[in-house]
């Protein structure tokens, strides 16, 4: 059995597919009613070796007591492709009497934020925005916060022929060898390869600015079917840029 689908198990699944469930994660039947919200953050930023502590009041809005879980979620709004759309952080049970109001905190780190990054082999939360999330349960989020996170730790990078050209021209090592083999590879490199019977003629530079912008998302192994690189010459050229990265 081949387990494929990866941290989409459960609430994790259906929230990032947006699937509605009878019976949501951190759902509960209670005799009374709650209110959550002013959700609060004592800063706005973080490092990696600060910690934030979110607040969020709690009410009981029935005439019975009860007791309600709170739950703290965390969105990564940074971009980072295959994180889920939240992941539980943090719960807390609370006892409350009719129209009671209690303050439920949470301390945010940098472990709240992370994913396992397979190229570190550790927890790695990139630079940006994320989001906390607190409710009753995974599909019923009532208040949202969003923070700012600032990491020095750098991902270190491997080249394979799904790089990017713009990720190699990014980085100091790498960018002179790809500049010199831009300058030497005909379409992208000199003079434009637009010629007046062609039907991007009438674009001149325009055309030349697009496929500049199309080659920066382009993997390196794209460049065999332009006839930039062959097989052999691809392998090469991944063992020389990865021999620089490898230079202090």
């Amino acid at each position: 059995m081949h387990y494929q689908e990866g941290v989409f198990v459960g609430y994790r699944y259906y929230d990032t597919k947006k699937m509605p469930v009878r019976w949501a994660f951190g759902h509960g039947l209670s005799y009374t009613t709650f209110a959550i919200g002013n959700l609060r953050v004592d800063r706005a930023e973080m490092g990696d070796d600060d910690v934030i502590t979110a607040s969020v009041d709690v009410t009981n809005t029935g005439d019975r007591e009860g007791k309600e879980v709170v739950q703290l979620y965390v969105a990564d709004r940074t971009g980072t492709t295959g994180r889920p759309a939240k992941e539980l952080k943090g719960f807390a049970k609370v006892d409350l009497a009719p129209g009671e109001t209690k303050t439920v905190t949470f301390p945010v780190d940098r472990r709240a934020l992370c994913y396992f990054e397979e190229r570190l082999g550790d927890w790695y939360a990139a630079s940006g925005t994320y989001a906390l999330l607190v409710g009753d349960a995974s599909d019923n989020i009532a208040a949202e916060k969003e923070i700012s996170f600032a990491t020095k730790v750098e991902i270190p990078m491997h080249v394979t022929g799904a790089t990017t050209i713009g990720q190699l021209l990014s980085n100091p090592k790498t960018a002179a060898i790809v500049q010199q083999m831009m300058a030497k590879a005909s379409p992208f490199g000199g003079e434009s390869s637009t010629k007046k019977d062609e039907p991007d003629a009438g674009m001149g530079a325009g055309a030349d600015e697009m496929n500049k912008a199309m080659m920066m998302y382009m993997p390196l192994k794209a460049l065999i079917a332009f006839g930039v690189l062959t097989p052999d010459s691809l392998a090469q050229l991944v063992a020389t840029l990865n021999g620089a990265l490898e230079q202090n």
